[in-house]
């Protein structure tokens, strides 16, 4: 089960190129184990670093999607109130319209600080 998730033959070759360089296994032997540490120590580090980004990221952008369901705008709200169901569509098209200046307050679910977000809505 191993040959099918590690490399052991190519492992097994690169050593022995290696060894044919350090006469001295010992040096040899507590060369790589310190590599085999850093190496290890450094993927795993860079992983952590990595799920954190894409979790904080996806956090963030669903913070932005979050804000505008849970927080409308009042004025948006009174205009839906009093023209027709036909219009709402309009409306929606107005609320996202690209160039749109949009302010919001939200509570950043990170810190549980209040936060402002003041943005243009642009095309991506």
């Amino acid at each position: 089960v191993l040959g099918f998730m590690l490399p052991i033959s190519e492992l097994s070759a690169a050593f022995d190129i290696v060894s044919t360089f350090v006469p001295d296994t010992e040096l040899l032997h507590g060369m790589l184990k310190h590599l085999l540490f850093v190496t290890f120590h450094i993927q795993v580090g860079m992983g952590h670093i990595g799920i954190d980004f894409l979790t904080a990221e996806q956090r963030r952008k669903n913070m932005l999607i979050r804000m505008d369901v849970d927080n409308p705008d009042p004025s948006e709200a009174e205009e839906t109130t009093s023209s027709s169901s036909s219009s709402s569509s309009n409306n929606n098209e107005q609320k996202y319209q690209v160039g749109r200046v949009v302010s919001k307050k939200f509570e950043d679910p990170t810190t549980g600080k209040m936060r402002m977000y003041h943005g243009k809505i642009q095309k991506y």
